[in-house]
């Protein structure tokens, strides 16, 4: 079955320009001409993926995209013509997945999207992350310590995976980048897009956000999941719900 992406913007040209160069590839392609229109259709059919204009009258992109995130994972990959790098980092701290400036080609877009959509379907339902008593679940986007469990949108459950399941490696934002988005080299994207996910996971699943324990900084270069630390098991000596 071919996966179904919602277009969300208020200009109808921008629309239908996405819809044939992504109908040509074999996803499904439907509309939305606002925010209002959106939110029904993501409720009704259930989109795989939605491509998201910020700038749009009436109710803008960051408005959607607050109401999703209050009930729906769906993906969201947000379209913007703004410059200002803060801009985008906001919308990806807000619960996107991902960003792509006006002007794009559509060969840049089919890409963004089938990176988000690159899950492996194939992982096992519930792993070991390789820390003491956290538990991955991938066919829910579950993350479990202890006896707390939080739910993780689909990008947070890759970069969390893969750092958990390599716990004391050090991954630079470049590599992040290319092993969690799957970006090309020739798609230039700014490392703070790793930022505002981290920040994300940590208000998730620290104890105390301001002061990780799990997810750690490595001197500006990267991030790492800490090492097992001795004597800790994954009976619970760590064990803490989560927020």
């Amino acid at each position: 079955m071919a996966d179904r992406i919602l277009i969300v913007d208020d200009e109808p040209v921008i629309r239908d320009i996405v819809q044939r160069s992504l109908s040509r590839v074999g996803f499904e392609v439907i509309q939305a001409a606002d925010g209002h229109e959106a939110l029904e259709i993501v409720d009704r059919q259930e989109p795989s993926l939605v491509v998201l204009d910020i700038l749009m009258r009436d109710m803008d992109g960051m408005a959607v995209l607050q109401q999703l995130r209050r009930t729906h994972l769906v993906p969201v990959i947000m379209l913007t013509a703004r410059s200002d790098l803060n801009d985008r980092i906001a919308a990806i701290q807000a619960g996107a997945d991902d960003y792509i400036t006006k002007p794009f080609s559509p060969r840049e877009l089919e890409d963004r999207i089938r990176s988000v959509l690159h899950v492996d379907r194939g992982a096992p339902e519930t792993t070991p992350a390789g820390l003491p008593g956290l538990v991955l679940e991938s066919a829910n986007h579950v993350a479990r310590v202890g006896s707390g469990a939080v739910q993780l949108t689909e990008m947070e459950f890759q970069l969390l995976a893969l750092l958990a399941r390599n716990p004391g490696r050090l991954f630079t934002r470049s590599e992040i980048l290319h092993r969690v988005w799957g970006y090309r080299v020739r798609y230039q994207t700014d490392g703070r897009v790793v930022d505002a996910h981290v920040a994300r996971l940590r208000e998730k699943i620290e104890a105390n956000p301001g002061r990780p324990e799990l997810i750690l900084d490595v001197r500006g270069s990267g991030f790492m999941c800490a090492a097992p630390v001795a004597g800790s098991s994954a009976d619970g000596s760590r064990d803490r719900a989560l927020p």
